[in-house]
């Protein structure tokens, strides 16, 4: 019976312990190891691993050596992290980042999940390590388990800023090795300065050329061409249907909004090209311009004719 009951006591804790054992996780950086020189900038990811079971919250602090480093920017582009309860947040006075973040379900499983990105520039040479000072990774088990969770660290090696070249240093170089010395030219680059490229001109949502005016111009005239022979020939074909103007339907009220609209959206837009300077640049634009309010000018008569 006494062996019973041990058997028993090792099945229930190996039952227990086995998944605490398989469900781990690991908070650590990438790159893990570099060499940087002073005054550069680098950029190092928080990443979290859980491979035998899905996390769905993740907390941690960063320390840095504040003498050695200092943090520009702390990134949340790419991470794995929906919400953040404690945003990333960095003190260079403390040398420490802070964050906070819950994934949404079904959580994430595997490894290199990126955190945060954070970018340090390297202050003076030495050697920089950078550590989790504490972490913590919760599972999605539905009742937030804390996962054992390992904290790894990085170490970069930060080489000094080569020192520039100067004119008593220069003196120095003996006189029978700078006669021999290959003299070394360099070419300037040339300097750039930035371009405004202006707006384009638009003429009904297109760029204005002389071919665009000339194709607004032939379509107006088209349009007033047809409606010239409609009333010419009118009694010879069957009518043109005139706007609508059953009582009661409000249809004539309709086509009077929507001919007013067009004749308000076209002027504006000739007198937008009228009022810009670059539009007297473009050979004929002045004359196309007047010939497309006139065939404006022209469809409205008619449409007044039509309706008395």
């Amino acid at each position: 019976m006494e062996k019973k009951i041990v058997t028993f006591a090792l099945l229930v804790l190996a039952a227990v312990a086995g998944p605490l054992a398989a469900s781990a996780a690991s908070l650590s950086f990438l790159p893990q190891t570099g060499s940087v020189s002073a005054g550069s900038e680098f950029t190092v990811n928080a990443d979290v691993a859980s491979t035998d079971q899905a996390m769905n919250a993740v907390s941690a602090t960063v320390a840095f050596p504040k003498d050695k480093l200092s943090v520009v920017s702390v990134s949340k582009s790419g991470s794995i992290v929906s919400l953040w309860t404690v945003d990333p947040s960095f003190s260079n006075s403390d040398g420490s980042v802070t964050f906070e973040g819950i994934v949404l379900n079904p959580g994430f499983e595997g490894q290199n999940g990126k955190v945060v990105s954070i970018t340090f520039r390297a202050k003076s040479a030495g050697t920089a390590a950078i550590s989790f000072d504490s972490g913590s990774v919760l599972a999605n088990d539905g009742v937030g388990t804390s996962l054992p969770t390992s904290l790894g660290s990085a170490t970069f090696t930060i080489t000094p800023t080569l020192p520039q070249a100067t004119a008593s240093s220069a003196a120095t170089v003996p006189t029978a090795v700078a006669a021999t010395a290959t003299v070394a030219t360099t070419t300037a680059a040339p300097i750039q300065t930035p371009c405004t490229v202006p707006a384009p001109l638009l003429l009904f949502g297109y760029p204005v050329t002389p071919l665009s005016l000339a194709i607004a111009a032939l379509a107006i005239a088209f349009l007033a061409f047809i409606i010239g022979r409609f009333s010419k020939g009118k009694g010879k074909r069957s009518p043109m249907p005139s706007i609508p103007s059953a009582p009661g339907t409000g249809a004539e009220k309709l086509a009077e909004m929507k001919l007013r609209y067009f004749g308000d959206y076209v002027n504006a837009q000739i007198d937008v090209l009228e009022k810009d300077d670059r539009i007297k640049t473009l050979a004929g634009s002045t004359e196309v311009i007047e010939n497309i309010r006139k065939h404006i000018g022209d469809f409205k008569d008619f449409i007044d004719r039509e309706k008395q």
